[in-house]
């Protein structure tokens, strides 16, 4: 087992390379924190979930030997943010990346105001602050990557109870976007990762309950690793924005062309 003590602020690498990964418990995260650690990162993975974090870690260190450092937050409360960037700020992060999630079943009205907050928290404000701890060093640097995931739900315009959601992941591609540029010149690097229907536990929490993803069929959904392996593949390209898969890809080009504008409407159902 791993024996991490999660109070202890003490993380000696000993790597050049240290990969920070929030949502790093399940899912694409927890695929990040496989994928670097193979790559040689150090890594601190970032979860309110501790039990899951011990779970991935344990994984890891079975087949790789890397420091990990633990970090039990919940993203949803600005004063863990806070507290989690000072100690980011500290740390000699060379790969962030902003996985942390959640989605919300309800439409904007019927959603209690304290789970919008949740949310906004969670995709924007972690997003921004967690990438401002990390980011003067890796200009003082010359080196370093941030990777932000969004959605491929910011390419659609008309889904019905996703009103938050997609807006605050448009945030996300929008600051990616924008961060791009102010950093050019720089060799810094920014991504920013749109995934479609994933095969995640994102997909069964509780926020999303009343959501029917069945009539989907299985070409649409790809896996956390098939994601990761894209993303990380594709860091070095000059583009910013990444659909990873070849369907998204199409998707994607086929909604600029407003030809199916309709579709999250007819495959994506409440119960």
């Amino acid at each position: 087992m791993v024996k991490e003590n999660i109070k202890n602020d003490l993380f000696i690498s000993k790597s050049s390379k240290v990969a920070a990964i929030t949502g790093a418990s399940s899912g694409i995260g927890e695929a990040y924190a496989k994928a670097l650690a193979m790559q040689g990162y150090d890594l601190v993975l970032i979860s309110k979930d501790i039990a899951g974090l011990k779970k991935v870690a344990d994984g890891i260190k079975k087949v790789n030997n890397v420091v990990i450092k633990l970090i039990m937050a919940d993203l949803s409360s600005e004063k863990q943010i806070e507290v989690t960037a000072k100690k980011l700020e500290k740390l000699n992060v060379s790969m962030l990346v902003n996985n942390a999630g959640f989605g919300i079943a309800n439409s904007f009205c019927e959603t209690d105001p304290e789970l919008l907050k949740e949310m906004i928290n969670v995709h924007v404000q972690t997003t921004a602050i967690f990438t401002r701890a990390v980011l003067p060093k890796m200009i003082s640097e010359q080196k370093g990557a941030i990777i932000n995931v969004s959605s491929l739900a910011v390419f659609f315009h008309n889904r019905k109870n996703n009103t938050i959601y997609e807006s605050t992941k448009n945030f996300v591609l929008s600051f990616s976007k924008a961060l791009a540029k102010e950093l050019e010149g720089t060799k810094v690097k920014i991504q920013v990762v749109c995934p479609g229907y994933t095969r995640t536990n994102f997909m069964t929490s509780d926020t999303v309950k009343g959501r029917d993803y069945s009539m989907i069929p299985s070409w649409m959904w790809m896996t956390s690793d098939g994601v990761v392996e894209e993303s990380l593949r594709k860091l070095n390209k000059k583009k910013t924005i990444l659909v990873p898969g070849r369907v998204n890809k199409i998707i994607v080009f086929v909604l600029k062309c407003k030809l199916l504008s309709w579709m999250p409407l007819i495959i994506v159902r409440k119960k």
